[in-house]
């Protein structure tokens, strides 16, 4: 389990925890309302990123990524976020109780308020139930906020969730409702695990924003890639539109 941390995150902190991947409306509202308590109680606001999800872990299979990691990260931020600790994980982490890991997020940060999602767990089976995760924080000594919402906002997500599994990139974007993000990563040929064929982007950099087009390529009939564009000066590239998908 490795841990990396954006922002500072010093005093008492709430924390909330999930994959955020994709980003989508839903959880940006939660996390803002998640910020606004955390404030009130005078303590620290920290978003925890899973990356990978834990299932794309134990199937081995990456699912379509709409927005890059950094371009989440820096959308918590804005929205109110102290820090995001993203959070590695391996299939023996996997197989650890909650206790652990809360544990081990105790270890990098005073935390003191945990908030779950309604029917959330921290882990597989009953090492990581919301009923165990409850005791443990009870002898831990850290105040959690379960955020409740109604059985049809339930179907709700999940017909939504279902959805974004056999959509396009075309037809995620109004279910998003903004277009897809990347941020330049430390290496220049980014894996994309999107459909190849050629994209519209808008290519952010040192105060200007240009149009292009990224060509998205197969390695060996695996996986999908594209390159950065050899200007150094762009930071961002943001998605538009399809020109054609072979």
């Amino acid at each position: 389990m490795h841990f990396k941390r954006y922002g500072e995150a010093q005093g008492p902190c709430s924390i909330i925890i999930g994959t955020w991947d994709p980003l989508i409306l839903w959880d940006i509202n939660l996390i803002k309302r998640f910020c606004r308590d955390a404030k009130a109680r005078k303590q620290k606001a920290c978003v925890v990123l899973i990356s990978p999800s834990p299932r794309e872990i134990l199937s081995g299979q990456r699912k379509l990524t709409y927005d890059c990691e950094q371009s989440r990260i820096e959308m918590m931020r804005e929205i109110g976020a102290d820090a995001v600790l993203k959070v590695a994980m391996s299939k023996k982490d996997l197989d650890r109780s909650a206790s652990y890991f809360m544990h081990r997020l105790r270890r990098l940060m005073p935390i003191v308020s945990l908030y779950l999602g309604a029917r959330q767990s921290l882990g597989f089976q009953g090492l990581g139930s919301q009923k165990t995760v409850l005791a443990l924080c009870q002898r831990m000594n850290i105040q959690v906020t379960i955020f409740r919402y109604s059985y049809q906002k339930h179907l709700q997500l999940t017909e939504f969730y279902k959805k974004m599994e056999t959509a396009s990139l075309e037809e995620l974007q109004p279910l998003m409702r903004r277009a897809p993000t990347w941020f330049k990563p430390e290496t220049d040929r980014i894996r994309i695990n999107w459909p190849q064929g050629l994209y519209l982007v808008q290519a952010h950099g040192n105060g200007k924003v240009q149009p292009g087009i990224v060509r998205v390529k197969t390695v060996q009939g695996k996986h999908t890639y594209f390159n950065w564009p050899a200007n150094k000066e762009i930071r961002k590239i943001v998605f538009n539109t399809v020109v054609n998908e072979y």
